[in-house]
C-alpha cells in the first residue's frame, strides 16, 4: 500500500511539474527510446544515465586490489584477510577472487563487515581442492552518522583447512556496466575474447597480444549499414574505457573505403610496461565522420565485414587484454520545422540533490546533444550540420548525467 500511494505521488508531482513549466505552449516529452547513444533505465530508482563518461572507481585509490599472503591457515572459525580504511563503491556489484590450496572439497564463507563490526553481507562457495574461488558481492548503501570514520571489512571461514595465497577485488567489465542486470547499459560497443590466446593473470582472463596488429571491434557486416551508431560527431562525442597489463597501442580507423583505410586512422597509447592499468580517455570523432554514413561509425569498410579498431602489444610481448569500451554519447533529433523555445530536465547536480536544468532552444536547431567531457557535461546544439556549444552542467561524481525517468521536455 505505501509503495502505492508513493508511485501516486511521483506521477501527481510530475505532472505538477509539466504544468508548471509554462502557463502557454505545447509540451513534447522525451522517451527513453529515441534518445540515442549509450545510456541506462534504472527502473528501481526511476532515473536514466545519459552521457557516460568515466565510471567511478571500486575503490577511492585503485580498481584492482591484490593481497598476498604467506602461510596463512583458514580454519571453521572467521579469520580476516583485510581491512580498509573506506568501503567499497556501494550498490555496485564486483568479484572478490581467493586463491586456496586444499586436499578435497568443501564451502568458503566470504564474510564483509563494516567498521562497526557488523555483517554487511555472507557468501558461500564451493571449492574442489586447489585453485581459484570466486565470490560475487556488492556493498549496499547504508545511511551512517557522517562523522563516523567509514571501514571494510574481508573475513573468510572454511568448512575444512585451506591455506590462501592470494585475494583478488575487482569489477570486472560486465560488472560495471550491469551487462547481466535487468538494468543494463544499452549503446555501447566492446571486443569479444580470444579463447585461443586467453590466459589467467591474477584470477582474471585475459588475451595475450603480440607486436603484430590484430582486430578489435568489427562489424557484423560490410558497408556503410554496419558498425556502430555514433550519434554525436563532435569533441568528446565517445568514450574509451580500457583494462590492460603492459603497454598497448588502440588503433582507431575513419570512415574510409579500405583502400584508403591505413591513410585516416589515429593511434592511442595506453597502459604502461609490466603493470596493471585501467584507464578512460574522451574521444574527438568529428574526424571519423569522413563518408555520409548515417550517424553510424563504420570504420575501413570491407565486403564482408568492417573494421573500425585494431589493437597492438608492446615489445616484449607481455600486453594482455581484459577489455576495450567505445561509449557513444547522447543526441536527441527535434523534428524538423519545430518551434520549441525551451527543454528543460531534472538532473543530480554536485550536491547529490535533483534539481532543473533549462535551456534556450537555438532557432533552426535539428538536435541535442549531451556529451561527458568529465568535469562537466556539454550540451551541443546541431545547427546547418554543425554543432554549436551550449550549456555545462556540473553533476555528481562526473560520471554520467543521471536525469529523472521522463523529466526532459521541449517547451513551444
Amino acid at each position: 500500500m505505501e509503495n502505492f500511494l508513493i508511485r501516486r505521488i511521483r506521477v501527481l508531482l510530475l505532472m505538477l511539474f509539466l504544468l508548471g513549466l509554462t502557463t502557454a505552449g505545447a509540451v513534447e516529452q522525451t522517451t527513453f527510446d529515441v534518445i540515442q547513444g549509450a545510456k541506462r533505465w534504472d527502473r528501481v530508482n526511476k532515473l536514466w544515465e545519459l552521457a557516460v563518461g568515466n565510471p567511478q572507481p571500486l575503490f577511492p585509490d585503485d580498481n584492482i586490489l591484490i593481497r598476498e599472503f604467506d602461510e596463512l591457515k583458514i580454519g571453521s572459525k572467521e579469520t580476516r584477510l583485510l581491512q580498509l580504511p573506506y568501503w567499497p563503491r556501494t550498490d555496485a556489484e564486483f568479484t572478490c577472487v581467493v586463491e586456496i590450496e586444499a586436499k578435497g572439497s568443501g564451502m568458503l564463507t566470504m564474510t564483509h563487515r563494516n567498521q562497526r563490526n557488523s555483517i554487511v553481507d555472507q557468501w558461500d562457495e564451493n571449492f574442489k581442492g586447489s585453485g581459484l574461488v570466486v565470490f560475487n558481492c556488492i556493498w549496499p548503501y547504508v545511511v551512517m552518522d557522517e562523522k563516523e570514520k567509514y571501514e571494510s571489512r574481508f573475513s573468510l571461514s572454511s568448512s575444512r583447512p585451506v591455506e590462501v595465497k592470494k585475494l583478488y577485488i575487482y569489477q570486472t567489465m560486465r560488472q560495471i556496466f550491469r551487462l547481466d542486470s535487468q538494468n543494463p547499459f544499452r549503446g555501447i560497443m566492446f571486443n569479444r575474447p580470444a579463447p585461443a590466446n586467453s590466459e589467467i593473470l591474477d584470477s582474471i582472463s585475459m588475451t595475450r597480444l603480440s607486436e603484430q596488429t590484430v582486430p578489435l571491434i568489427t562489424s557484423s557486416g560490410g558497408g556503410l549499414g554496419y558498425g556502430l551508431p555514433m550519434p554525436v560527431f563532435a569533441q568528446n562525442g565517445c568514450g574509451v574505457m580500457w583494462r590492460m597489463f603492459g603497454d598497448v597501442s588502440i588503433i582507431v580507423n575513419a570512415n574510409a573505403e579500405a583502400s584508403e583505410g591505413k591513410l585516416h586512422r589515429r593511434s592511442f597509447e595506453v597502459g604502461r610496461k609490466g603493470e596493471w592499468k585501467q584507464g578512460f580517455f574522451a574521444m574527438e570523432t568529428a574526424w571519423l565522420n569522413r563518408l555520409d554514413a548515417d550517424g553510424y561509425w563504420v570504420g575501413s569498410m570491407g565486403e564482408k565485414q568492417n573494421l573500425l579498431a585494431s589493437i597492438r602489444g608492446g615489445s616484449g610481448g607481455d600486453s594482455l587484454l581484459d577489455y576495450v569500451v567505445f561509449i557513444p554519447q547522447n543526441r536527441i533529433n527535434l523534428p524538423k520545422g519545430h518551434k520549441y523555445k525551451n527543454m528543460q530536465f531534472r538532473f543530480q547536480g554536485t550536491n547529490g540533490l535533483f534539481q532543473r536544468a533549462s535551456f534556450e532552444v537555438p532557432p533552426e536547431s535539428e538536435a541535442v546533444a549531451m556529451v561527458n567531457r568529465n568535469p562537466g557535461i556539454q550540451i551541443l546544439w546541431l545547427i546547418k550540420n554543425e554543432w554549436q556549444l551550449g550549456n555545462v552542467l556540473r553533476v555528481y561524481l562526473d560520471s554520467s548525467l543521471v536525469v529523472r525517468e521522463n523529466s526532459i521536455v521541449f517547451i513551444e
